[in-house]
């Protein structure tokens, strides 16, 4: 060139990439790269357009990460209280038959103390003196001398031990009414009442009812094959005897007093029977057959006949209040014995010897109150 100036381009003007033929995608990458690292260091979030955001505080950040913690923090220990998985315990004392025991989450320690028994009583049964707790029944009373109408003491704790008072049992027609503890009696046997030979109060069969007045003889009577015994009365004031025929023409005395007369006596022998009466005013017979009993002990009042009883070998307490002969004879299995025998009143023990397998009864000859029991 004329003015000396080179051809050549300046190096000032091709110093800029962008126009730098082939250079242009490649100024484009680095100036996205410049900025991303921009934004990044200026805490610009992924998604955010770095020239419209603003960079985050950093202390806001980690206050908010504490409050976090914190409340997750919280929560845990509330969960952990409400499950009782940590419990600061509330211990209650330990009772006769429950451990401590803490009164919020149910955890127990130690053992039972327990219980204190103090001994059973006639009236209280074994009782903790701690709780109040029993266990047992009490011991009741051990009665020594109480009677149907005598107080006793008790062996264990000397209490008194009213009267029992009797256990009466209804009178029959054949009995009257009878304690069934110590065999007293009180008032008169009902007796039968019957017009066709069947009692209507006992259902028992009455084999012959007889009545008359004065002398007579009453032939004819029969019976079954039960042992019977005959109630007899007299309203007449002179003598009345009454002899038994049987069969086989042996005889009995039955009754033989003065005056008047309510007993009954044995009927032996083999029937049929006559009677052969002997009276100075009317006169009543009935043949009724023995009953059974479990009643040991016997009391009344004349003439008497007891029921068929168990009986057992020992001592016997026999009395008498009569003035007149008094006997009394005991039949069993092995035939008859007469333990007693006497004129006027008794009060005395007789030894009886009875089979082990058989019943007993008693004939009582008396005019006056008697009782015969067991001695125990």
């Amino acid at each position: 060139m004329a003015d000396g100036s080179s051809d050549s381009p300046s190096t000032e003007c091709l110093s800029d990439p962008k126009d730098t033929p082939g250079n242009e995608g490649r100024s484009s990458e680095h100036e996205n790269d410049a900025v991303a690292q921009d934004a990044e260091s200026a805490g610009v979030a992924d998604g955010d357009d770095p020239k419209t955001s603003k960079p985050k505080d950093p202390k806001k950040s980690k206050k908010r990460t504490a409050i976090i913690c914190a409340l997750a923090a919280v929560i845990i220990v509330v969960f952990l209280f409400s499950t009782h998985i940590i419990c600061f315990h509330d211990w209650q004392d330990a009772t006769c038959t429950e451990p401590e025991t803490c009164s919020i989450c149910g955890r127990t320690q130690g053992e039972p103390l327990g219980h204190a028994w103090s001994a059973a009583t006639c009236t209280k049964p074994r009782t903790c003196k701690v709780c109040g707790a029993t266990e047992g029944v009490a011991l009741g009373h051990d009665p020594i001398g109480v009677t149907c109408t005598e107080d006793g003491t008790c062996s264990r704790c000397g209490a008194t031990i009213k009267a029992t008072g009797h256990r009466w049992t209804d009178a029959t027609c054949t009995e009257p009414k009878t304690c069934l503890t110590c065999g007293a009696t009180e008032g008169e046997p009902l007796g039968h009442t019957t017009s066709n030979g069947i009692c209507e109060r006992c259902g028992k069969e009455i084999y012959s009812t007889q009545s008359g007045s004065g002398d007579q003889v009453v032939s004819g009577i029969s019976t079954g094959s039960d042992i019977y015994r005959v109630h007899f009365t007299n309203e007449g004031s002179s003598n009345f005897a009454v002899w038994a025929y049987d069969s086989t023409g042996s005889r009995d005395l039955l009754v033989n007093t003065i005056g008047g007369y309510d007993g009954r006596t044995l009927l032996l022998g083999t029937e049929p029977y006559s009677f052969e009466i002997t009276s100075s005013g009317n006169w009543t017979y009935t043949i009724e057959p023995l009953g059974t009993t479990q009643q040991t002990s016997f009391s009344g009042s004349g003439d008497y006949v007891t029921d068929i009883f168990p009986a057992t070998s020992g001592s016997w307490h026999f009395t008498h209040d009569g003035s007149s002969n008094f006997s009394v004879w005991v039949y069993t299995t092995d035939g008859r014995d007469l333990p007693v025998n006497t004129i006027g009143s008794y009060d005395g023990t007789k030894m009886l010897s009875i089979p082990s397998d058989s019943n007993a009864f008693f004939v009582i000859t008396a005019d006056g109150n008697w009782s015969i029991e067991p001695v125990s």
